[in-house]
């Protein structure tokens, strides 16, 4: 017998004759049991069948599947006693539970599990699931392969069978693997037949039980939130499987609804409408009491762009942060930064913020009410306390620090975006534009804080980071467009006149001046047109700066289509002054920082004076002070540049022979 059993496995060993050698075998114990000539089960063998059955359980170790093709084989022979003599060897002690006959067609469990007919494969399933309940004895790689095989079936009926396993499914195939399918069958399927609506509330059902303690809280705001907001009516079902789930009595978000009253009565009536209105009351009520709501909303932003097809995620989104902002007061920034970037990223999709005003009309489309979006940045602008250095000094200027520095940092994203849409074709222009007056009405209330405050975006050509195209240049033209209709309607309202506007080191006037030097044409247009405005609302003086605004009007074409002749023009501006040049006495301005000190050099590189050396060299002074001698490296590369910069004015100054001329 040891003999034979190594020619076995040599033959099973060589290609191509594992199978001939498998069949050969079957054949010897189907003949042992069937009467050659009358085709009847014999009461008894041939021969001694226990070395054979002996043979067939190595067969069987060494090529499960060959095996399984001549069982297959076998069990489809038009002889009724070879049928029926392989149905009894797969009873043995050779097979293990997998070969179990399956009904009233005693088709085997491996055979039925692939069987092409959906009923078949249900009754497989169900009886492998039993199986698997009642411990026997299987093998796990065939119980693996079956279980996620009809997990991933097209059939609704066998995935249902094979969920009614229940939590045990999840250490056979994993929970990774269970969610996915879950999310397809909940999401990415459109079918509306009562099977695949029943499959979908098993499939909920699984998810909230079965599933609930393997995910974790963005798995359940991605999954499980979105069947809170049901479109349709017929969808509030799901909605009920949610709050009555294990889950919902622990996830923190869904705990309110679950003791409301009235949540529980639209549910009844199958009110979507209502339950909708509800629900993000109750939400909303809720994300205020969790530990970490900033946390928490951003996991859900996460799951609103990035990881769910859920779109009815982004109305809920917007209702809680609403609710989160409604009860914050002005210190709660974190907040504020949470709901502008949800915001901004909506609208950055453009077709995201739906006109209409009903919130189940919006989730149907898979939006977010506009009305939510503005009540949302409204809030903000509400809440955020204002910036009351705005009153005196520019927004780039280097006294904004801590809060105040973060305050603004928020009212200038507020502004891109609240300007931006108030451009935009259709309803939401409208909208916008209200809340543009709005923004300006509660933080800026006067003329001096409004052009402090837009003079922050003027000048951001001026870092490295702006490229042609970008937001940066888009917040550019935005703010100088905005400054040129406040400006102009101060003129018409001829109100009295602004002298600091364009008074002797004017920071303001610098930032315009400084807007000329953009590449592009339509951001100097719109300065030329800005400084044009400025000079009718400012007294007539004998200021370099205003002689300088008459000249830069006088040649406004040409400025604007070429940033050299404003270089050329400022040259010249400085040989007919009686007095300091006012641009080189704001290169050294303790308020101006590194990049707009930049700009002026590039404004007076025509300018080779004394005068000009002198401002340079102090500059670098200013520049290399003790920290920055001795730290290693040195200096940024802005301040590096301005350095480079200030030591090239020495090369091109024409009245100065020695660097030790020059004071400081």
């Amino acid at each position: 017998m040891a003999t034979l059993k190594e020619l076995i496995q040599l033959a099973l060993s060589l290609d191509g004759l594992a199978e001939f050698v498998i069949g050969c075998f079957f054949k010897t114990y189907v003949n042992a049991h069937v009467d050659g000539e009358t085709g009847e089960v014999r009461k008894e063998a041939a021969f001694n069948e226990d070395a054979l059955l002996d043979v067939l359980k190595i067969l069987r170790q060494r090529s499960p599947e060959q095996v399984d093709t001549c069982l297959e084989r076998f069990l489809s022979s038009e002889r009724d006693g070879t049928r029926q003599v392989v149905q009894a060897l797969m009873k043995t002690s050779v097979f293990g539970s997998e070969h179990t006959l399956v009904g009233a067609t005693g088709e085997a469990l491996f055979l039925a599990l692939n069987n092409p007919s959906r009923r078949q494969r249900a009754m497989a399933t169900e009886e492998l699931v039993a199986m698997i309940r009642q411990r026997k004895d299987l093998d796990r790689k065939f119980v693996v392969d079956s279980l996620r095989n009809r997990l991933g079936d097209t059939e609704p009926e066998v995935v249902q069978a094979t969920l009614k396993l229940g939590k045990e499914l999840c250490t056979f195939v994993g929970h990774d693997r269970v969610l996915d399918v879950l999310e397809r069958i909940l999401f990415d399927t459109a079918e509306q037949s009562k099977k695949w609506r029943a499959l979908r509330a098993q499939a909920l059902q699984f998810a909230c039980n079965d599933l609930q303690e393997f995910l974790d809280e963005a798995q359940i705001l991605r999954v499980v939130l979105p069947h809170l907001a049901p479109g349709e009516d017929g969808e509030v079902p799901l909605a009920a499987v949610v709050l009555s789930s294990e889950l919902a009595q622990r996830f923190p978000l869904f705990k309110p609804l679950v003791a409301n009253s009235k949540v529980k009565q639209a549910l009844d009536r199958g009110d979507a409408a209502e339950f909708i209105d509800l629900a993000l009351s109750q939400l909303g009520e809720a994300i205020q009491r969790v530990d970490d709501p900033i946390r928490l909303i951003k996991s859900l932003e996460d799951s609103c762009f990035s990881t769910s097809p859920a779109p009815q995620l982004r109305c809920i989104c917007g209702h809680v942060i609403n609710a989160l902002l409604a009860a914050s007061s002005g210190d709660d920034s974190d907040r504020f930064h949470a709901a502008l970037h949800f915001y901004r990223r909506l609208l950055a999709e453009k077709g995201d913020a739906a006109d209409t005003e009903s919130v189940s009309a919006a989730i149907r489309e898979g939006k977010v009410p506009l009305k939510t979006v503005s009540a949302g940045l409204k809030l903000i602008l509400t809440k955020l306390p204002p910036v009351e250095l705005l009153g005196e000094s520019p927004a780039w200027s280097l006294k904004y620090e801590g809060s105040s520095a973060e305050r603004l940092g928020l009212l200038s994203d507020l502004f891109e975006t609240v300007a931006d849409q108030s451009t935009r074709k259709g309803g939401r222009r409208t909208v916008f534009r209200g809340l543009l007056r709005y923004f300006l009405n509660t933080h800026l209330p006067s003329l001096r804080h409004q052009m402090n405050f837009l003079s922050g975006l003027w000048n951001r050509h001026l870092t490295a980071s702006t490229a042609l195209g970008s937001p940066d240049e888009r917040a550019q033209s935005l703010a100088l467009a905005v400054a040129v209709q406040l400006v102009q309607g101060s003129a018409d309202e001829k109100q009295e006149k602004h002298d600091w506007m364009i008074s002797e080191k004017s920071l303001v006037f610098l930032s315009m001046l400084l807007s000329l030097l953009s590449p592009t044409f339509e951001i100097r247009r719109l300065a030329v047109s800005l400084i044009e405005k400025a000079l009718e609302v400012s007294p007539k003086t004998r200021s370099g700066f205003y002689s300088l605004a008459s000249n830069i009007v006088d040649q406004s074409a040409e400025v604007a289509t070429d940033s050299e002749q404003l270089v050329l023009l400022v040259a010249k501006w400085q040989r007919g002054l009686k007095k300091p040049n006012s641009l080189l006495a704001l290169l050294n301005h303790s308020e101006v920082p590194t990049s707009l000190k930049l700009g002026i050099l590039q404004l007076v590189a025509q300018v080779g004076t004394k005068e000009s050396l002198e401002s340079a060299v102090r500059a670098v002074s200013e520049v290399l002070d003790e920290d920055d001698r001795d730290v290693a490296p040195p200096l940024s590369a802005a301040k590096s540049d301005l350095v480079q910069a200030c030591l090239s004015k020495y090369a091109e100054a024409d009245q100065v022979g020695r660097l030790a001329d020059i004071e400081g």
